[in-house]
């Protein structure tokens, strides 16, 4: 297996050190168009994105989105169609100390970091990211490539749309409905649906003006 690493901002290094201790060897590559860097820890940057095309005539096999602020959702879900275009397979990263339940479904390409908790009966999509110290509780659904940021609290049987974003130490109540591409600020405490496309904050949370 030979991945590149899509992103060496500080989830992308999160995500390197994270492989790196459980999977030594793995992650060879990194795109980063940020000027002037060549490294990130020890493994090279060998261009932007625009060098995905080309990676697999190199011998790489594997991709990993290491790109995870919360307006990032959309560029996330851009940059895993592109490199699964040029022929790579999304790198799944379940972190040692987080905790999956057997009865959970965790689809391909996502990243369940450490102290995470994905319960009882819980559906992850594609490429979905659980950030540190979230929890997913049971029967929960998650859409594609949403960010359940870190400390975040789904409550049972809560359903979210893809490409949302779930912001640090939110708290979602049982059984709330998030649409698509919603995003939920930091702190806030869902206690209504949230429609598709919308963005609230605060406790109680509230669409913002």
């Amino acid at each position: 297996m030979k991945c590149i690493l899509i992103g060496g901002g500080g989830h992308g290094r999160v995500l390197l050190e994270t492989v790196n201790d459980f999977r030594p060897g793995v992650l060879v590559g990194v795109l980063d168009a940020q000027p002037g860097l060549d490294r990130v820890g020890d493994v090279p940057v060998l261009g932007g994105d625009e060098m995905l095309p080309g990676l697999k005539a190199q011998g790489f096999t594997h991709f990993l989105i290491g790109v995870g602020s919360s307006k990032s959702c959309t560029r996330r879900a851009e940059l895993y169609v592109k490199a699964r275009k040029a022929g790579l397979e999304a790198l799944s990263v379940i972190h040692p100390a987080a905790w999956i339940s057997h009865s959970a479904v965790v689809s391909a390409g996502c990243q369940v970091l450490a102290k995470a908790v994905v319960n009882t009966g819980a559906k992850l999509g594609g490429h979905v990211l659980v950030n540190s110290g979230a929890i997913v509780e049971h029967d929960c659904v998650v859409g594609a490539h949403t960010h359940i940021a870190t400390g975040a609290v789904l409550c049972g049987d809560v359903k979210v749309g893809e490409l949302s974003h779930i912001g640090a130490g939110a708290v979602v109540r049982q059984g709330i409905r998030i649409g698509a591409r919603a995003v939920v600020g930091a702190g806030a405490v869902v206690v209504k649906d949230v429609p598709e496309g919308a963005l609230v904050v605060g406790v109680p949370a509230r669409i913002a003006s």
